[in-house]
């Protein structure tokens, strides 16, 4: 909230100033250069530094609510946003806009709900439930806003399986290539002495780290699901086969990395608020909160009853 609140500031001084979003944005990242430099450290770490026992021990669970779940509520969300737009109660997205729009929205963030889990030192099951959810459906959510990002415009001359093809062959494609340059790694740094220079065993590291990413863009894939992937195959394994200087400076450097390109977001999202030219649709807010906590009930409750139905320690 400061960071957003910092962003807002300095957003509103250069709006007073006269210096608006055209001025600003030549300091500012597109879109291309986010999603190559500012997301990737961020979606790594998340992943780097889960607590695999705990992980692993809920991985059915929390795969279920990051992929199945997700997709869920995007679904559910872009078409009640789509259909009410139909029926002229919201602003008329067409129907891959609308998946679109579901997709981004899907994508929980629950700092805050952690915050109060710990607070409350709430069952441990549910806290990595919740918690590996949230590592995981940024990723989900991006390869789908990819997808029904690609096919608006098309609406008339697409099939449904399109997109459901083209979702299943990124999102196995990606996590593939991803684990894999994760394990070769583990194989890497285990059988060569890169352990005696510490200094080029992080660079190397490093370079490994964000491999995946470039390899996965330049095939039309998910980067980030990607990058995602290599980081929990990398903690799992690569991390072990590392020197011990190596195992403390690569997690706090991976750390201090993703907490300043996290940092930015934020920050950026405040200049967002204040320097864009927004058009404001109250009725769509309106529906959009709704439409929010629906989606997300029709994801958790069916999938947590499945899911009783396997587990011994019922969600």
């Amino acid at each position: 909230i400061v960071y957003v609140i910092i962003g807002l500031t300095v957003g509103g001084f250069l709006r007073l100033a006269g210096d608006g979003y055209a001025g600003v944005s030549r300091a500012l990242p597109n879109q291309e250069q986010f999603m190559l430099f500012i997301l990737p450290p961020v979606i790594f770490e998340a992943g780097y530094s889960l607590n695999k026992g705990d992980f692993f021990a809920q991985a059915g669970s929390i795969i279920s609510f990051a992929v199945f779940g997700t997709i869920i509520s995007a679904l559910a969300f872009g078409l009640g946003m789509w259909f009410l737009g139909v029926l002229h109660l919201s602003y008329r997205l067409y129907l891959f806009e609308a998946l679109a729009f579901g997709s981004l929205i899907s994508a929980v963030d629950p700092v805050a709900t952690i915050a109060i889990f710990n607070a409350l030192k709430v069952n441990r099951t549910l806290h990595y439930l919740v918690f590996g959810e949230s590592v995981l459906n940024d990723a989900v959510a991006i390869v789908l806003f990819q997808t029904f990002g690609g096919m608006v415009g098309s609406e008339s001359a697409t099939s449904w399986w399109q997109p459901v093809g083209h979702f299943v062959y990124i999102f196995l494609g990606s996590t593939a290539i991803g684990a894999a340059v994760g394990m070769l790694s583990a194989l890497m740094f285990k059988y060569t002495r890169l352990y005696r220079y510490p200094v080029l065993e992080l660079s190397t590291l490093l370079l490994v780290a964000y491999l995946p990413y470039t390899f996965c863009e330049g095939l039309g894939l998910s980067g980030i699901m990607s990058i995602l992937a290599n980081g929990v195959m990398m903690a799992h394994y690569t991390h072990h086969n590392l020197s011990s200087v190596t195992k403390l400076t690569s997690q706090q450097s991976f750390k201090m990395i993703a907490f300043i390109t996290e940092t930015f977001i934020f920050i950026y999202l405040g200049l967002a608020l204040t320097l864009f030219a927004h058009s404001w649709h109250f009725m769509t807010v309106f529906w959009g909160i709704l439409l929010t906590l629906l989606s997300r009930f029709v994801n958790v409750f069916p999938l947590s009853a499945i899911l009783n139905r396997y587990r011994r320690e019922k969600i």
